[in-house]
């Protein structure tokens, strides 16, 4: 389901660029008399602004900037965000539900206030992709799935991250493709969770009874 995803998010970009690209001037052609004239029809103006210079255009959204780790044995924490996280995730995957409670019993470098990370907060660890910014629509303040879009997704293991994972380098242990999150798609009692598959950089919501990884977050001011 998720491979059915990505491609359906490819075909669309395919199909967006598709109807974007400029099309030939169209040409008509009439007959006066026995003479036929070809009738091309004018290029458009570019669009100008206000002040009647060519507008710019449109920037492609810009990628998250390099993070900023304190790294140690067990735990990373984020210098800017003050948040502590689980260097080395769960051993396996696990429901939604079972990431959850394992979180909340975690005791990790001498801390056991860990839960699993909102939406926004794991976004914070995706870099290489247009999806950790707000160029993505998904976050704490937007979980239905009209949040989702093909900006939320990049390209399968282009990130700068080890084997082309989109986090930073050197920072995390083991590997992991999709990591769950603590929000719920449509209030606490909906069927589907928000997760990041670092492997595509994507932001996706998935359904809370299959199975992903888990990497358990702290406050750590």
């Amino acid at each position: 389901m998720r491979g059915m995803f990505i491609v359906a998010l490819m075909v669309a970009v395919g199909v967006l660029v598709a109807a974007e690209a400029p099309k030939a001037p169209a040409t008509e052609t009439k007959k006066e008399g026995a003479v036929e004239v070809n009738k091309t029809e004018a290029t458009p103006a570019a669009k100008k602004d206000e002040a009647g210079k060519p507008k710019a255009p449109a920037l492609a959204p810009a990628l998250p900037e390099p993070k900023e780790y304190e790294v140690k044995d067990e735990v990373v924490t984020d210098t800017k965000s003050l948040l502590m996280w689980q260097r080395k995730h769960a051993d396996k995957s696990m429901t939604h539900k079972e990431a959850e409670g394992y979180c909340e019993a975690l005791t990790l470098a001498g801390h056991d206030d860990w839960r699993l990370p909102t939406i926004s907060e794991l976004r914070t660890l995706i870099v290489g992709c247009q999806s950790g910014t707000d160029a993505c629509k998904v976050s704490d303040q937007c979980l239905a799935a009209k949040c989702l879009s093909i900006t939320c997704s990049c390209q399968k293991l282009k990130g700068p991250g080890e084997n082309g994972f989109y986090w930073q380098v050197g920072v995390w242990q083991g590997e992991g493709k999709y990591f769950w999150s603590s929000s719920i798609q449509g209030g606490k009692n909906g069927k589907r969770a928000w997760d990041v598959g670092f492997n595509y950089g994507n932001v996706y919501d998935f359904d809370r009874t299959q199975k992903a990884d888990a990497r358990c977050v702290r406050n750590a001011k």
